[in-house]
């Protein structure tokens, strides 16, 4: 996974680089790297995870910079706990889509998986697959004010 910057946002790109490397003899791989010929990958964060929970810290995807806890709380775990909160609060109709979006945590989609020939195949994904993902959550309950007041009044 590779992370693009645009704007102020972060995308991740996958590199297959499985199909990459099928077939080809000049494959060289060392710990953090592996060169094809003339192109080289490296591996970001030599294989570990960018957020690790017990020692409560984050990576950033964009510039690898640490992103720590620290004795009032947790920011990554906080914000995944509010969503989670809100998200049933939603789903058990307290709250609207609005009021869920707001939280600091919000649903978004990375990458697109498909199979294409029986293999796997990766795209990054765009702004509006994760507004189909909203929209595909806004229909699980309609955003409707007299629905919202029945659900409150029973």
């Amino acid at each position: 996974m590779k992370p693009v910057k645009e704007g102020d946002t972060i995308r991740i790109q996958v590199v297959d680089l499985t199909s990459k490397i099928q077939g080809r003899n000049n494959v060289q791989v060392t710990q953090s790297l592996i060169k094809l010929g003339r192109e080289t990958y490296t591996l970001p964060l030599n294989g570990q995870p960018n957020i690790r929970g017990r020692p409560a810290i984050a990576t950033c995807l964009h510039c690898g910079a640490q992103i720590r806890g620290n004795k009032h709380g947790w920011h990554v775990k906080e914000a995944i706990k509010q969503w989670n909160t809100l998200l049933e609060k939603y789903l058990n109709g307290e709250i609207n889509l609005e009021q869920l979006k707001q939280a600091p945590a919000r649903l978004t989609i990375l990458v697109k998986v498909k199979i294409k020939n029986k293999q796997l195949k990766f795209e990054l994904a765009t702004q509006q697959d994760t507004q189909k993902l909203w929209k595909a959550l806004q229909k699980l309950y309609p955003e409707d004010d007299q629905y919202l007041l029945e659900k409150r009044n029973t």
